[in-house]
């Protein structure tokens, strides 16, 4: 049977304990060694996913809310940055524009930490912005708009 056949069992003991198993397989606690006062909680397709349920389940709740809570955050965080686009850079861009048209590489930084942007960084911003003759170098990590 190939991986992506396979469902894998998330399995609760009565002591506590969670862990892993194929379906279909006798299953058994390793911490207390029930095989017979088991409960099925999940089932997953992969092994991966039975991982990370089984790490989820054996935390305690106070611990597993707190991770959870910054795992979504983060994962908010990263669909934020991915969805980063051009309106949202060339608005970044003009904020960090002092009032003689001056566009520096630390201000577009310190402009793109505060919205929380990783990617692309101010090197890459500035860079594709020179090559498509939107700006040009007017000093070391300076640039006036076109």
């Amino acid at each position: 049977m190939e991986e992506d056949e396979v469902r894998w069992l998330l399995i609760k003991c009565h002591c506590g304990n969670s862990f892993g198993s194929r379906a279909g397989s006798r299953s058994s606690c390793a911490r207390c060694g029930e095989s017979k006062r088991l409960v099925t909680k999940s089932s997953h397709s992969n092994s991966a996913e039975l991982f990370r349920a089984v790490s989820s389940a054996n935390l305690p709740d106070e611990i597993r809310e707190e991770i959870e809570k910054r795992l979504k955050k983060e994962t908010t965080k990263r669909n934020q940055n991915q969805r980063v686009g051009v309106e949202k850079i060339h608005a970044i861009m003009l904020d960090s524009t002092n009032s003689d048209g001056v566009l520096t590489m630390d201000k577009l930084t310190q402009k793109l930490m505060e919205k929380d942007v990783e990617n692309p960084t101010a090197e890459e911003i500035l860079g594709m912005a020179e090559a498509q003759g939107v700006i040009i170098r007017s000093a070391p990590n300076s640039w006036l708009w076109l």
